[in-house]
């Protein structure tokens, strides 16, 4: 992954890493000065001359080399410092549509939780209704009763005995008198009593 470093945020460890850089550049350039100067390629001045033997020429490089490293380093010290933050905006985004899942989750079993309340409401009125109408209609006759019943209402209107007791009675008298006028109003007694 590719980061920049240009940033105004980091202006100080870019400076750091620009005086580092310089300084090992002057260092290197002294060192190779001298060197020049101690193998009498060109002529310098007399101050310089203190520094022109080995150990100092040694010194100029060892301190070039340390600022060359140390110039490395703040680079990409900084690469690992945006590494980071952009890891960390990353980390921050993704715990941000966590937390947002979350809470879409949270509001979905809220609702559930509703729908579960509303059902069992509705559950309860059901078993409510249920029970009241077994109430209602526990004292009604069934099928059966109501059968028997008719057949005894109808069987009672077709032989109603005090109706037919007094038909016999007024038919009696001519039953005795006339045979064939009695058929006749026996018939029709029977007609007049259903």
């Amino acid at each position: 992954m590719t980061t920049n470093i240009w940033k105004l945020k980091n202006i100080a460890p870019i400076t750091k890493m620009g005086i580092e850089g310089t300084v090992a550049t002057a260092s290197l350039a002294a060192a190779i000065t001298t060197l020049l100067i101690a193998t009498k390629v060109i002529a310098g001045p007399a101050s310089l001359a203190l520094i022109a033997s080995p150990a100092g020429i040694a010194v100029l490089f060892i301190a070039a080399v340390y600022f060359v490293a140390a110039a490395y380093a703040s680079y990409q010290q900084m690469h690992k410092n945006e590494e980071i933050s952009e890891a960390k905006v990353s980390a921050e985004a993704a715990a941000n549509k966590a937390e947002a899942a979350k809470a879409s989750a949270e509001e979905a079993a809220s609702k559930a939780e509703a729908a579960k309340a509303s059902a069992e409401t509705e559950a309860n009125q059901a078993e409510a209704a249920k029970t009241e109408v077994e109430e209602k209609i526990k004292n009604l006759p069934t099928k059966n009763e109501l059968n028997n019943k008719a057949d005894k209402s109808e069987l009672d209107s077709k032989l109603n005995a005090d109706a037919l007791e007094g038909e016999i009675k007024k038919l009696l008298p001519s039953l005795l008198v006339d045979p064939d006028v009695a058929t006749v109003d026996v018939k029709k007694a029977f007609a007049t009593a259903s």
